[in-house]
């Protein structure tokens, strides 16, 4: 392989979307409101009632959930 170049033989995931999945991407890119609103405060709340916790936040990476985890726990550098 090149340096800069990424050659995939077979795909690691294929999307299984239809009509009515398509159709709910198509109204958040719509409605302006992307990483926050209704949407978002929607998919919060359901899935907090399906893990059973009082409340659910989104983030837009896993970088971003393990730090917040990171920060709850209060973990401090050099902690291990």
């Amino acid at each position: 392989m090149i340096s800069g170049t990424v050659s995939y033989r077979y795909p690691l995931i294929k999307p299984e979307l239809g009509e009515e999945e398509l159709e709910e991407v198509r109204r958040v890119f719509s409605s302006g409101w992307l990483t926050q609103g209704p949407y978002i405060e929607r998919f919060e709340k359901n899935v907090a009632e399906y893990v059973g916790a009082k409340y659910a936040v989104a983030v837009t990476s896993c970088t971003t959930a393990l730090y917040l985890c990171l920060k709850a726990l209060d973990v401090k550098l050099g902690d291990k």
